[in-house]
């Protein structure tokens, strides 16, 4: 998950640190939370992850949605997004 996230930023046109922000628990695993190191770095789209705590896969979520529509959807069908 930490290499993941620490592969964000690391695109040439990229200047920021991506830093993890907040972690939540949730019956499966956590939500986990990131913003920029910089204080004036703005980002957009910075949706949560997933990290399913018995496989350790790590899902993209969205913004579209409220968090919680994701996690039910994880719930019910292993993908966030279905």
């Amino acid at each position: 998950m930490e290499e993941r996230i620490a592969g964000f930023g690391k695109h040439p046109h990229d200047r920021w640190t991506p830093v993890i922000t907040r972690v939540e628990g949730f019956e499966r695993g956590w939500i986990v939370y990131y913003g920029a190191a910089e204080p004036d770095a703005m980002l957009a789209g910075n949706a949560p992850f997933i990290v399913d705590s018995q496989t350790g896969e790590v899902h993209a979520t969205g913004t579209a949605r409220p968090i919680e529509e994701y996690i039910a959807n994880y719930l019910r069908t292993g993908d966030p997004h279905q």
